[in-house]
């Protein structure tokens, strides 16, 4: 995991401090060192967060050996770092055809590694980076399918003069980029471009109207970002740049070119779903550091925890797995969220930390979780911000949660309340297009603030694949969502844990805070020129509603849809500070 940024020049040369500027922008994402590569019209950089070979053979940008070096000798790549020094390479210098700079997670590079090296390639880091290096040079771009893993990659062939970018399949890392006649520079988050020379923020007003409408569609349903001249690589794309500046983007991945056949018996699809399941637990667990089990209540976190629990029981292959027995980090509602209750659906099994968290530090961090994840929205990102800083402090590196469960399969009563013939349909959108895509962006964007990496069983490609092609009957019946999800689960999970309906909620209802603790920013905000000039809502109506109510004490959990619709205008509002206007993080609260 790491934050990746570049320039590739049409014309002139990369400016070296420009890059490093770039990149530096990105050093939340990196907290284990900075890398940049230069070759004349092209600049990498990479942050690392060390997750596999903590060493300095993991670093970025890393080339790929194809010159190997004599036995017994140094290798090139080693005088070169020690020339250059390990943060600082020039390309030119080197034999090296390939350069790589890398974020994600390729969970199945042990096994690719060994196919590899059957083929006679040869390695000299234990990192997933290096295999993707020499997938790219055996297999070209269709070493995508290969991998099992969420990623965003740049990767510069020095023979071809092209720089190749790609995204995983669903989205999980990001990528955004900026395409001019005279460049292309792109990076992992929209942050990074405010320190990129020549680059002039500004709102892409068009898109307003559709977010106010469902701000969650917003980042599945368009390439086009909220500011003017920056795009996002969508998930499953690849692109591919020439040096005279020509811009190919395609579609690599469509989950339904890729559905599995599978029989009618449901007694099958059981079997299959708790195969598929725990192999994917499995290939999540792999990391050299300390990986915990995020416990926010609901079935398919206890899921994660029962399966991670019982894989040594199956005498599965737990090599490169350090924790095998992973803490699991609740949430304490009694701090600030909910109302004291204890969380409902943990497991038994595995020691349980829980996680809390000052009352009024949450509320005072609602700009900074806005400045990390980067989303509009109708509520705070402020839970797993503060969440993912509290884990980091504890001393965990990876997350292992169920973000995807219930767009996959069905996962949140309001399946059960609409369940109709188009279901399946529904969820599908839901996974891709409408709802996911922007919990995934917010989540990657709150956990890499505090160097945390999180990962989903759930999005699986095998798994999604299986999942998306299950009839309705398999993911609803006896009243229960997940239904096929149950029953794997049984002899693994209590009785009491299967048949959970419900969960604890750990997200602070806005009712009280825009009352109390909000109440001061929500003044500011209402009060600012971009929210009372705003040519997308009446500035002065909303002013004198928010006011009015806070002033009086006189929200309440009724107004849910007035709250959700408040704040995703003043969301918009703090956004443009952030990220138009240039005010740090801060300054906002005056």
């Amino acid at each position: 995991m790491s934050g990746i940024a570049g320039i590739f020049n049409f014309g002139a040369t990369v400016d070296r401090d420009a890059l490093v500027r770039f990149t530096d922008a990105l050093a939340h994402r990196g907290p284990d060192g900075r890398g940049v590569m230069y070759d004349g019209k092209l600049g990498l950089g990479h942050r690392r967060l060390a997750v596999f070979d903590r060493t300095r053979h993991g670093h970025c940008p890393m080339p790929y050996e194809d010159s190997q070096p004599v036995s017994g000798k140094r290798s090139l790549r080693d005088r070169i770092a020690a020339f250059a020094g390990v943060n600082s390479e020039e390309a030119a210098l080197t034999p090296f055809r390939y350069w790589l700079t890398f974020d994600g997670e390729i969970y199945n590079f042990p096994e690719l590694r060994r196919e590899l090296g059957a083929m006679g390639y040869r390695f000299r880091s234990e990192t997933d980076a290096e295999v993707v290096l020499a997938a790219y040079a055996q297999w070209g771009e269709s070493c995508l399918f290969r991998f099992n893993g969420s990623w965003a990659f740049a990767l510069w062939d020095r023979q071809e003069r092209t720089l190749f970018l790609a995204r995983d399949r669903f989205g999980e890392r990001p990528l955004y980029y900026t395409h001019s006649p005279t460049r292309l520079a792109f990076a992992s988050e929209m942050k990074a471009f405010l320190s990129l020379d020549g680059f002039r923020p500004a709102l892409k007003e068009e898109l307003v109207p559709s977010l106010l409408v469902n701000p969650a569609a917003h980042e599945g349903t368009t390439d086009e970002t909220l500011l003017i001249g920056l795009r996002r690589l969508p998930s499953g794309h690849s692109a591919r740049v020439t040096g005279e500046g020509a811009l190919h983007v395609r579609r690599w991945w469509d989950t339904r070119e890729h559905l599995p056949k599978i029989g009618s018996r449901y007694e099958d699809h059981v079997a299959r779903c708790r195969q598929l399941f725990q192999e994917s637990v499995r290939l999540r667990l792999r990391s050299d550091v300390r990986t915990g089990i995020r416990q926010d209540g609901s079935f398919a976190d206890s899921a994660i925890a029962g399966a991670a629990a019982g894989l040594k029981k199956t005498g599965a292959d737990l090599s490169r797995v350090r924790d095998k027995s992973p803490q699991l980090f609740v949430p304490n509602p009694a701090s600030g969220f909910e109302d004291g209750k204890s969380p409902a659906g943990t497991t038994p099994q595995g020691r349980v930390q829980v996680i809390t968290f000052d009352p009024e530090a949450v509320s005072r961090e609602v700009v900074d979780a806005a400045w990390s994840a980067e989303v509009i929205g109708p509520a705070p990102a402020t839970p797993s911000w503060c969440f993912y800083r509290e884990l980091r402090g504890a001393g965990g590196v990876i997350s292992l949660e169920s973000h995807g469960a219930e767009e996959l399969l069905g996962g949140h009563p309001r399946h059960l309340d609409c369940f109709t013939a188009r279901i399946n349909s529904q969820l599908a959108d839901e996974f891709h297009a409408t709802r996911l895509p922007a919990l995934l962006r917010e989540r990657d964007g709150c956990s890499l603030a505090h160097g945390v990496v999180a990962r989903s069983p759930f999005l699986d490609w095998e798994l999604v694949a299986f999942a998306q092609t299950l009839p309705a009957s398999s993911k609803f019946g006896g009243g229960y969502t997940q239904r096929v999800l149950r029953d794997a689960m049984k002899d693994i999970l209590p009785e009491q844990v299967l048949k959970q309906r419900t969960r604890a909620r750990f997200d602070s209802p806005l009712a009280g805070r825009f009352k109390g603790r909000l109440a001061p920013l929500l003044r500011q905000l209402v009060n600012h020129p971009r929210c009372l000039e705003s040519r997308h809502w009446d500035g002065a109506a909303l002013r004198k509603s928010v006011l009015e109510k806070s002033e009086a004490g006189s929200w309440t959990a009724q107004d849910e849809a007035e709250i959700a619709a408040v704040w995703t205008r003043l969301s918009l509002v703090l956004w443009q500070l952030l990220f138009v206007d240039g005010v740090k993080p801060e300054g906002v609260l005056r």
